[in-house]
């Protein structure tokens, strides 16, 4: 190990620069460049496929909507927004089944999904 010639902080300069602000931008900041715009590319490219997948769900001709893990609506194509009537936001709300379907198969489903949750171990 070298002997401290100029006394001090090791990462103060002579000058009283702070050593890790005073060295020159390096590979270390230009890699970090280069995977930041890696990470936009690859945001842009997901936002694009996105988009076309959702153009070509809404050209099916049958009602798609799609659920997340708890069963809430998340999307619904043009071909549901349409045979409902209803807006994406409308059918994102809690009460989309009740709007949608007959109280009798709300119910039904409700206890089928229940019942297969306790016995699958899922609730």
């Amino acid at each position: 190990m070298l002997p401290d010639t100029h006394g001090g902080d090791p990462q103060q300069e002579r000058d009283g620069r702070n050593a890790a602000f005073a060295r020159p931008l390096g590979a270390d900041t230009q890699e970090a460049v280069t995977v930041t715009d890696e990470i936009k590319c690859t945001e842009a490219k997901l936002d694009q496929d996105e988009q076309e997948l959702r153009r070509i769900i809404d050209l099916i001709p049958q009602t798609i909507v799609v659920l997340n893990p708890d069963g809430k609506a998340i999307y619904a194509n043009r071909g549901a927004l349409e045979y409902t009537g209803l807006s994406l936001d409308e059918v994102r709300a809690d009460d989309f089944r009740d709007r949608v379907f007959h109280p009798e198969d709300v119910q039904k489903t409700s206890r089928r999904a229940a019942e297969s949750a306790l016995r699958h171990g899922s609730v």
